[in-house]
């Protein structure tokens, strides 16, 4: 061998590992790119793509619809592997990526479904017609052509019962999504119920988280909210009217007990003698006055509505987030709680001890 080839050998040699080492990676995937790999059924190699794009989108505030698009594909990839466990931790991570109930409904709704599925990713309704309540007043159009036109008049009847139905391939998916919609109304036909009839908040504040998911299920799989949003407008109205009421209930207790307690009592002294002889003095029978004070009932009862109004912000705030209506509707509410709170801590903290020698005002 030629000793001047050696050296120019091992030199070519180091150039072509050294442009190798200096190769740029290869370019990102696009989210098309990975959608289109999911939707020619190329799991593996869409999931890999998707491991290598979402570290780059660490710095992203949430929530970010480019992570919300990665994982939605992500859970769709390992669902269809069979990887249930991971794909709803998918799902879920996609949908607290979502900005709006509409997005977060889908990813939500299947984390559910693939929660619930049995073994074999299969998941079997159980709800009839006659089991479900019926539909809230609010949600039956008064007239044709009132509701519009991307809202269907009525909800679509719930797949057959005791049929299981394979979550794995999306239009069976839909179908289960419905089912399982149905199933949780007809779990939470009795706490509706109760809390339609109710005359107190408990029942609404009990049944209000679960109308949220309901809603999501119900978008998820109908994409419209024919039941649920009805329903918790007809429930954000009722829970007005039953704050109102107590409002008023206690408003009055409140103007009862300073009317009882500030009741003035005239006591007479009658007249008497002291002394004897020169020395004695006729004292002039005199008349006093005091309030007649809070009883202990009525002192009891201040403090309790005293609480309840201090708890009357933080239970608006739950209750219209549960429901999804703004605080704003419940301001006149709020600001009734706050007057009724101040007058009924000046009643209890007045001071009833004092003696007047004329009827106070």
């Amino acid at each position: 061998m030629n000793k001047s080839f050696v050296p120019v050998f091992l030199v070519l040699g180091c150039i072509a590992l050294g442009l190798r080492a200096e190769a740029p990676n290869p370019p990102l995937p696009t989210q098309s790119q990975i959608d289109e790999l999911v939707a020619a059924g190329n799991f593996p190699q869409a999931l890999q793509a998707i491991a290598r794009v979402l570290p780059t989108l660490n710095s992203l505030p949430a929530p970010s619809a480019k992570r919300y698009a990665l994982y939605m594909a992500q859970g769709e990839a390992l669902l269809q592997t069979r990887h249930a466990r991971e794909a709803e931790d998918a799902f879920i991570k996609a949908r607290d990526q979502a900005s709006r109930p509409e997005d977060a409904a889908l990813p939500a709704s299947t984390a559910l479904l693939v929660h619930r599925a049995s073994v074999g990713l299969t998941y079997t309704p159980r709800a009839t017609p006659d089991k479900l309540p019926p539909l809230p007043a609010a949600a039956v159009p008064a007239a044709t052509g009132t509701r519009p036109a991307t809202q269907p008049a009525s909800l679509p009847p719930p797949p057959p019962a005791g049929e299981p139905l394979s979550i794995v391939p999306p239009a069976q998916r839909k179908a289960a999504l419905l089912g399982l919609f149905y199933d949780e109304l007809m779990a939470d036909a009795t706490k509706i119920k109760a809390a339609q009839s109710g005359t107190a908040l408990a029942p609404i504040t009990d049944v209000a988280p679960h109308l949220g998911d309901l809603r999501l299920l119900e978008l998820a799989a109908t994409g419209a909210d024919v039941y649920s949003l009805p329903m918790e407008k007809e429930l954000t109205i009722h829970a007005q009217q039953l704050m109102q009421q107590a409002l008023t209930a206690m408003s009055k207790q409140v103007d009862e007990a300073t009317r009882a307690a500030n009741e003035v009592i005239a006591t007479t002294t009658p007249a008497s003698v002291t002394g004897t002889g020169a020395n004695q003095r006729v004292i002039p029978a005199q008349t006093t006055y005091h309030k007649h004070g809070l009883t202990a009932t009525d002192a009891n009862n201040l403090q309790s509505i005293i609480a309840t109004c201090g708890k009357f912000g933080p239970a608006v705030k739950a209750l219209t987030a549960a429901l999804h209506v703004d605080a704003q509707r419940f301001d006149s509410l709020a600001t009734q709680a706050d007057a009724v709170r101040q007058k009924a801590t000046t009643t209890l903290n007045a001071d009833y001890t004092q003696t007047y020698l004329n009827p106070p005002r």
